[in-house]
């Protein structure tokens, strides 16, 4: 996930427009704060790695590598969410 955030992301947001909009005092490799929204970056195959965030949409990429506890964990996490919005994509196997 990190890889990801810091060759695909960064590059896009720290330049024009969404550097504009983007906290760098809250800026890393695992949350970002865009206005007033944060987005967490977790790996999904710990189970935990949502716990304790309250999140209001999840998206599970390579679901079908998803652990069954990963997925509960991530539903759980939105519990108190008003939008519950739930992604997955996979390349079929």
């Amino acid at each position: 996930m990190e890889d990801f955030v810091k060759t695909r992301l960064d590059p896009a947001l720290h330049q024009g427009y969404y550097s504009t909009i983007l906290d760098p005092d809250t800026d890393s490799l695992k949350v970002k704060k865009i206005r007033d929204s944060f987005v967490f970056f977790r790996s999904s195959s710990k189970p935990g790695a949502l716990e304790g965030i309250d999140v209001d949409y999840v998206a599970l990429d390579e679901y079908d590598r998803v652990p069954g506890l990963a997925e509960a964990s991530a539903e759980q996490s939105m519990s108190s969410s008003k939008y519950r919005i739930f992604n997955r994509w996979s390349t079929p196997k």
